[in-house]
């Protein structure tokens, strides 16, 4: 069974080879050279490597978003008990700030449903291929 140190050192290594791998490709680069520039044996090889650090990415982003979300959450808590008094006697520009402040929590956490958008032709039929409505030729 390999030690931790030699299973870390080649995670390192991957990550930095996955790195790479994504520099390349947005640079440009196909699988193929990828594979060839950073050492994987084959184009497949280089994709999957991009996929997988492409996912980890995400998957850090994702959590930092989390905790910033949460961050701002705790703010809107603080900001909301400040004005707490004012806003159980009635105080109208005490109320209309304590909306505002919900209404930035619920965008926050997506909690509104989303706006109906109803996109019709007046009752015409449309028919579009390729970007370009046939009735209009």
């Amino acid at each position: 069974m390999p030690n931790k140190e030699l299973m870390s050192g080649r995670k390192i290594k991957a990550a930095q080879r996955e790195f790479e791998a994504i520099q390349l490709r947005l640079a440009g680069a196909t699988f193929a050279q990828i594979a060839e520039k950073v050492g994987y044996r084959g184009p497949s090889g280089a994709q999957s490597a991009v996929r997988r650090g492409l996912k980890r990415i995400r998957g850090k982003a994702e959590e930092i978003a989390e905790v910033l979300r949460g961050v701002e959450d705790s703010r809107y808590d603080r900001m909301l008990r400040a004005i707490d008094s004012q806003v159980r006697t009635g105080h109208l520009g005490a109320i209309d700030r304590a909306l505002r402040v919900s209404k930035a929590r619920r965008d926050l956490w997506g909690l509104d449903a989303p706006a109906k958008t109803d996109i019709t032709s007046g009752g015409k039929t449309i028919r579009v291929i390729g970007g370009i409505d046939l009735d209009e030729l």
